[in-house]
């Protein structure tokens, strides 16, 4: 009943000094965190942290946050139950934070409803032989077809498991975690699948956040008010925040992620009326990204 599954490793706050973690289980226990350094197999001089647990889909969150990590040091993790019970160990590394330079990999729309990640698996292998020094993963919304099934978030994130938990994502929320039809009835649930400590919002059609790592500022926005706006843009309360949090940051590189694209060559960039989205996004944000940087 304890047995963790879907696991994720995100980013956890602003200044990127400690990563959250999610595992979904069948009945409410005691959560447990524990990591050390690689070399102790046996978890002798491991770190315990007691986590919580909410209602997921049909299941139960659990969240714990890693604390005191050092960046580029490499750790043994596992999460699972007081009694007890836990994951498989993974080895995860942390981006430096204070570095003038920074190895990111950015992915997105993930989602095979049909192989439930296999096809993916081939390309994360392609990624880890051409970027090993990358320990920082953002991923563009997607990550499954129908965002409100529990089973495909499973085997999605079990199938490559080797790859999503050896270093913290990103998550920025795709069509596919807010358009009711693949939400079987539930809500939040991609925030169902993170632990990371946004700004107060309502995260029913996504999430919106930012972090500092070495010379970056990411600010991550989410598309999703587009099902409240009526392909509109964002609400005003989204693009405030957006403005003042990139206004703040006197990092070198201002990097904002989305998942509608602003420009593309695809349906959603060009096809009227399906760019509708895009062109709003351009409207309210060309200019404004253009002064600031």
């Amino acid at each position: 009943m304890f047995i963790p599954e879907s696991i994720t490793l995100s980013i956890y706050d602003k200044a990127c000094s400690k990563y959250g973690i999610t595992w979904q289980t069948k009945a409410k226990g005691n959560p447990v965190l524990e990591y050390t350094d690689e070399e102790d197999i046996n978890y002798e001089r491991s770190t315990k942290v007691i986590g919580a647990c909410t209602d997921g889909m049909g299941s139960i969150k659990n969240t714990a946050v890693f604390e005191d990590v050092l960046p580029s040091k490499r750790y043994r993790y596992r999460v699972g139950d007081v009694s007890g019970i836990y994951s498989e160990d993974a080895i995860c590394q942390f981006p430096e934070t204070d570095s003038d330079e920074l190895s990111f990999i950015v992915i997105t729309d993930t989602q095979d409803e049909a192989n439930h990640g296999t096809w993916f698996g081939y390309g994360y292998e392609d990624i880890m032989n051409l970027h090993a020094d990358a320990h920082l993963l953002i991923h563009t919304g997607d990550m499954v077809q129908e965002s409100g099934d529990a089973e495909l978030w499973k085997k999605m994130l079990h199938n490559n498991r080797d790859f999503f938990l050896s270093m913290p994502m990103a998550y920025v929320t795709g069509n596919h975690d807010y358009w009711g039809g693949y939400l079987h009835g539930f809500r939040h649930t991609a925030a169902m699948h993170f632990n990371t400590d946004y700004p107060v919002q309502d995260t029913s059609n996504g999430f919106y956040y930012s972090f500092d790592v070495g010379p970056a500022h990411f600010t991550v926005l989410s598309s999703g008010d587009s099902m409240v706006t009526d392909n509109e843009g964002v609400l005003e309360e989204q693009y405030n925040w957006a403005i003042n949090d990139i206004s703040s940051t006197n990092k070198k590189w201002k990097i904002v992620c989305v998942h509608n694209p602003f420009y593309s060559p695809g349906k959603y960039g060009c096809r009227p009326p399906l760019d509708q989205m895009a062109l709003a996004l351009r409207r309210q944000f060309n200019k404004q990204f253009a002064d600031l940087g």
